[in-house]
């Protein structure tokens, strides 16, 4: 009996650690992911945003970029016309956001280096 209790305690143990292993990669894989879709989204905002002026007088390109969209990819949801212009105001929001950073880096940089 004492081999028998061995051997299930060994595959308890083993399948614990499968267990573990399956839920570590299915929440590394979901990090990709939204990191991905982040990227995606920041970049169309990027590129609606940089081409506004290009098409500025045609309200309706958003639209129209929203249905092909939509029509090339039926299966993938947030590309309605809202949520483009979200993915715009999300690159300007970092993108402001980024620079402001940065500058206060820089002012603090500076700073320290007149201090001494």
């Amino acid at each position: 009996m004492s081999n028998e209790n061995s051997i299930v305690h060994t595959y308890i143990h083993m399948l614990d650690i499968i267990k573990q292993q399956i839920r570590s990669v299915q929440a590394k894989a979901a990090l990709a992911v939204n990191s991905s879709l982040i990227q995606l989204y920041w970049n169309i905002g990027k590129m609606i945003a940089e081409n506004q002026e290009l098409f500025e007088g045609r309200n309706n390109y958003v639209d129209q970029l929203s249905k092909d969209l939509r029509a090339e990819f039926p299966e993938v949801n947030g590309f309605s016309r809202t949520n483009l212009f979200y993915t715009r105001k999300f690159y300007k929001f970092y993108t402001i956001g980024l620079v402001q950073q940065l500058v206060g880096l820089k002012e603090n940089a500076e700073e320290l280096i007149f201090v001494h």
